[in-house]
């Protein structure tokens, strides 16, 4: 995370490495920063690292949380105490691989404490 931080100049709250890709969670409000003009800071981030490197943005409302982190495909989160499902309609199957699936189900459960994630094409 500190390494991250010192060439983005975003805050992160959490970081996790999956298959091949180091993930970032940074504060709301920083997504930019760690983008950067163009893709410019993530380029330098993902060189620097040596890996991939995905940034997911934190959001204080879990609805909305999920589906910030789903987009660009339209999710319809729906979330009973430690399980989250997800509704993704089966037109969109084909915008989401199974890489991000893991990825987004591993941010929900260290964000939310959710002991179960299930995406349900419907």
């Amino acid at each position: 995370m500190n390494a991250f931080e010192s060439i983005t100049h975003a805050r992160v709250l959490d970081c996790f490495e999956l298959d091949d890709t180091i993930c970032f969670l940074a504060e709301n409000g920083e997504l930019g920063k760690a983008i950067g003009k163009g893709g410019v800071t993530i380029a330098l981030a993902r060189s620097k690292l040596g890996k991939r490197v995905a940034v997911f943005e934190d959001y204080d409302n879990p609805r909305e949380f999920i589906e910030k982190a789903c987009a660009p495909v339209r999710a319809s989160p729906m979330i009973n105490g430690a399980s989250v499902r997800i509704d993704v309609s089966r037109g969109q199957r084909d915008d989401i691989t199974g890489k991000q699936i893991r990825i987004i189900k591993e941010l929900i459960r260290r964000k939310l404490s959710a002991q179960t994630v299930d995406f349900v094409f419907v």
